[in-house]
């Protein structure tokens, strides 16, 4: 079972009616400039300390890549992802915050799927909805979970492990 556990940025941008909430941890990506990158682009990988992430916040307020209506804040996120079979009776002892990590290696993209909710946008034909879009709200039940990970797995044929998310806005 893979642990990570730590502080990322959230920026909240609102473009029209629509509400997306990037998240971004410790740049991992020696090309980027700056001391951050997305969160689902740098394999999970949270800022070990406070002071790294008001480093990343404080860079994140003044890029331009972001509409004018944007807030960045700060959080810990704490996940457990399924890498063996043998830990499905972990997850299926939870009764929420449950997602699906979908991992499509080849493209190097990592998207962290919750809940559909209705008024946001969803994954159609995939059911459930990236969190950045769906307001981070995570699945309830672990069969629901199962579910989502098998239809990510027949249709876009990419792992998608099980796994919960905790975050904590600070």
């Amino acid at each position: 079972m893979r642990k990570i556990e730590g502080y990322i940025c959230l920026v909240k941008d609102q473009t029209g009616s629509i509400v997306t909430e990037y998240m971004f941890g410790k740049r991992i990506d020696t090309s980027i400039t700056f001391n951050h990158q997305n969160f689902q682009s740098n394999n999970l990988t949270t800022f070990s300390n406070l002071a790294e992430a008001q480093r990343a916040k404080r860079q994140l307020e003044t890029r331009n890549d972001f509409g004018p209506q944007r807030e960045v804040s700060l959080a810990i996120v704490k996940m457990f992802l399924m890498e063996e079979d043998s830990e499905v009776e972990f997850f299926k002892k939870k009764k929420r915050n449950l997602i699906v990590v979908m991992l499509d290696r080849e493209a190097g993209i990592t998207v962290l799927v919750g809940r559909f909710v209705d008024g946001k946008p969803g994954m159609h034909p995939l059911y459930g909805a990236r969190l950045e879009y769906n307001g981070m709200k995570t699945i309830s039940s672990f069969d629901y979970a199962d579910f989502v990970a098998s239809e990510i797995q027949r249709q876009a044929q990419c792992l998608s492990p099980i796994g919960t998310f905790h975050l904590k806005r600070l």
